[in-house]
This record gives C-alpha cells, sequence and structure tokens, in this order.
C-alpha cells in the first residue's frame, strides 16, 4: 500500500516538473519570437522575467495581432490573433498557451 502512495507521490512531481518545463521551453520561445519582432519593427526588447507586459512595448493593436500570428506559427498552435490583448503579459500569455498545447495534445518536436 506504501509503495503504490509513493508512486504517486513521483507521478505528481514528474507531472509538475514537465509543466514547469513546458512553460519555460514556452516562455523561451514566447519572449525570442517577441524579441524578434520588436527589433526588426523598430521597438525596444523586452527582458526574460517573463513579467512583462506588451502593452509596455507601445505596439499597436495590429501589431499584437501580427506577434500572435507569429507566435502562433511557431509553436505550431492555433491561437487566436487577439492573444496578446486578452493576454496582455508574457507570463499570462505563456499559460494560455500551455492550455491550448494540452487541449491540442502538442507534442514538442524532437529536439526542439
Amino acid at each position: 500500500m506504501q509503495m503504490e502512495q509513493e508512486k504517486r507521490v513521483v507521478e505528481k512531481m514528474t507531472s509538475r516538473q514537465c509543466d514547469h518545463t513546458i512553460l519555460q521551453r514556452i516562455r523561451d520561445q514566447v519572449i525570442l519570437n517577441t524579441n524578434s519582432y520588436l527589433e526588426d519593427n523598430g521597438y525596444n526588447l523586452i527582458q526574460n522575467s517573463g513579467d512583462e507586459n506588451f502593452s509596455d512595448t507601445d505596439m499597436d493593436s495590429l501589431d499584437l495581432m501580427m506577434l500572435a500570428e507569429k507566435i502562433s506559427a511557431d509553436l505550431a498552435i492555433d491561437m487566436e490573433l487577439t492573444a496578446l490583448i486578452d493576454y496582455p503579459s508574457v507570463q499570462s500569455l505563456c499559460e494560455y498557451i500551455y492550455t491550448l498545447m494540452v487541449s491540442e495534445d502538442h507534442h514538442w518536436p524532437v529536439g526542439a
């Protein structure tokens, strides 16, 4: 009986660690895509802390939708174009993307 309980605890820990790793990879990709777009369009880059708001970049709504499209294509997910308006911080966007990936049973490419 104790062995079963220990096994469940290990499975939960592994699941939490996996969730954290996936969220970190999503954040890395979001920041990479965001900074690439910002640099290409003459905006200041964001930091890698994850708690920045997209509104702090001075992008207008068209730029936010273009960036959403870029992130969506890069991560191979079906994300709403208004996602960066609806989820205005890097952290909230990453959590939204994570829920999309889970609901779409998304798998990262090998070696990504």
